[in-house]
């Protein structure tokens, strides 16, 4: 039990969690933070990828202890934080020093303390036994601290602004406890001296009154009299006070006063946002936990060389409506972040189908391979058109044949001319460029010289500073007059 503060209420974590705004604020914060998936990720060539072979990946995803489950284990461990200010969790390792299993401590029977030597211990009582352990197999998560070790014992430190709530709460308790009505004097005739007797009376008078009956009418000996206090609630300001604790609170542990049901506006233009600012908020103990359990559970080897990382799938706190959802997955495929397959396994559908199986692929998502091939046989169509057309008929012989004017073009060069200019507009965006190499000669294939202007016009690009600003300064047309 802590000592009396201010309000006269002794404050202890049993105490404290008996005011709903605290409890409230408490388990939001260390559920939130509980429930968000932690993984272990190793670096690879093209990115990374989860680290499921490592032990230390099972005990931060499922299961730390065999007491406990992983969101049973992050929530007692960020409780304790959030009342005492530090929260522990022993590390036990096999003979190679690998992490089998994290044990919670009790937060009020370990402390950290450093030695002679300059190492920091760890000092924790189980069953009346103290034991010393090295703090590299201590995770140890703590709010505010001033010297980097340990945090502040934050019962002491805020024992006002958790002692004015209960103390409002005991107020509000009270009052209703007499039925919501000012207390009474009673003022008893002078004769009535014996004490035996004004017991007898007070019994009485609370049988009649406090036994599920308030109202029943009182009988009072002669001489006696009753005078009620004119004190109200309203002199007592309980509502106020009760949003005024909220707010305290609230500014105390790092919550939206909002989720704690606070009656003032809010801000936040919707409720995704505020949760996006809640995240902000509690983001602190999140990376505090990733960095913990990066130096006391990953190796010395993958430390140094950089090769793993930890960290808690942040999007799991925000839940965000299904059109939204839909919208940023196909923004995401669009700009190629996400294939069709990741799409479908984030919302956990099913990315095998059979023969029979068809997925139906709205318009506005757009596969990069299939539009080229799109394009590719739609060049070959043209090709096959241009040269199943037969050549005119010649002139008869005593005729003349018809000048044509100089700017008139054949319709073999006017397919050619926009079959170009669409090619050079898909190679300017394109990042691979040799790529399009074989649909260019295919697309220019009734040209005898296609394979050798293509060769060309590529070796053109490829010595440009800048083959993007060098396609787009070319003119299909002229190109076409090359080839003929």
């Amino acid at each position: 039990m802590r000592q009396s503060n201010y309000s006269g209420v002794s404050i202890s974590a049993e105490s404290i969690l008996g005011n709903p705004t605290v409890y409230r604020a408490v388990n939001l914060v260390a559920g939130s933070c509980a429930k968000i998936p932690v993984h272990i990720y190793r670096y690879t060539s093209d990115g990374r990828e989860k680290a499921t072979a490592l032990p230390q990946y099972s005990l931060l995803l499922r299961q730390p202890h065999p007491f406990y489950s992983a969101y049973n284990f992050k929530h007692s461990l960020f409780s304790n934080a959030l009342i005492y200010g530090n929260a522990y969790a022993y590390i036990v390792r096999n003979e190679f020093a690998t992490p089998q299993s994290l044990l919670l401590l009790d937060s009020r029977s370990t402390t950290v303390e450093t030695t002679r030597d300059g190492d920091i211990i760890c000092k924790t009582s189980i069953d009346n036994k103290t034991f010393a352990i090295p703090h590299s197999d201590i995770l140890h998560i703590k709010g505010l601290s001033l010297n980097g070790i340990s945090g502040l014992p934050l019962l002491d430190i805020l024992s006002n602004a958790y002692g004015y709530g209960l103390s409002v709460q005991r107020y509000a308790a009270g009052y209703f406890r007499n039925n919501g009505k000012p207390s009474i004097a009673i003022e008893l005739p002078g004769h009535l001296k014996d004490a035996e007797k004004i017991k007898e009376f007070a019994r009485l008078w609370s049988e009649q009154h406090n036994s599920g009956n308030p109202y029943s009418p009182a009988f009072l000996a002669n001489g006696t009299k009753i005078h009620p206090y004119s004190s109200s609630n309203d002199a007592g300001q309980l509502i106020e006070n009760l949003e005024h604790d909220i707010q305290l609170v609230a500014n105390c542990i790092g919550v939206p006063a909002t989720k704690l049901g606070s009656k003032q506006n809010t801000s936040y233009s919707s409720l995704e946002s505020e949760t996006q600012a809640f995240l902000s908020d509690i983001d602190c103990w999140l990376v505090q936990f990733e960095q913990e359990c990066f130096i006391k559970l990953l190796s010395e080897s993958s430390k140094i060389n950089n090769t793993h990382y930890i960290e808690f799938e942040r999007r799991y706190l925000i839940k965000i409506d299904q059109k939204t959802e839909s919208d940023i997955l196909i923004a995401e495929y669009n700009n190629g972040i996400k294939s069709f397959e990741e799409m479908r396994a984030s919302i956990n559908s099913n990315i095998d189908k059979d023969n029979k199986q068809e997925w139906r692929r709205p318009n506005n998502i757009v596969n990069e391979s299939e539009e080229m091939k799109a394009l590719q046989d739609q060049v070959t169509k043209q090709a096959e058109q241009i040269k199943a057309t037969p050549p005119p008929a010649p002139p008869a012989a005593q005729e003349e044949p018809p000048k044509a004017a100089p700017e008139e073009r054949s319709k073999l060069e006017r397919m050619a001319i926009l079959s170009l200019d669409r090619l050079l507009t898909r190679a300017a965006k394109s990042k691979d460029l040799e790529s399009n190499r074989s649909i260019f000669v295919q697309s220019l294939s009734p040209f005898e010289n296609a394979a050798e202007f293509t060769d060309e016009l590529f070796e053109k690009i490829s010595t440009a500073e800048d083959h993007t600003k060098f396609i787009e300064s070319l003119d299909a047309a002229d190109l076409v007059k090359e080839l003929k």
